[in-house]
C-alpha cells in the first residue's frame, strides 16, 4: 500500500508541490493572524495601563488682578 501511495505521489509531482505549497501558505496565514491579534491586544492593553496611571497636568493661568 505504501508503494502504491508513493508511486501515485511521484507520478503527479506538480500536484504534490502545489498541495504542499497550499499547506505552507495556510499555516503562514494562520500564524500571522494569531501574531497580529496578539500584538494588537498587547499594545491596546499597554496603552490602557499607561493612560490609567498618567496624570493630566495643565498649566494654571495666573490669577487676574482685582479691579
Amino acid at each position: 500500500m505504501f508503494n502504491a501511495t508513493l508511486k501515485s505521489l511521484l507520478s503527479r509531482k506538480l500536484r504534490l508541490l502545489l498541495s504542499g505549497l497550499a499547506v505552507v501558505l495556510g499555516v503562514m496565514a494562520v500564524s500571522g493572524a494569531l501574531v497580529l491579534t496578539d500584538s494588537l491586544g498587547r499594545s491596546y492593553l499597554g496603552f490602557c495601563v499607561r493612560s490609567e496611571h498618567s496624570e493630566l497636568r495643565a498649566p494654571a493661568s495666573p490669577p487676574r488682578p482685582a479691579e
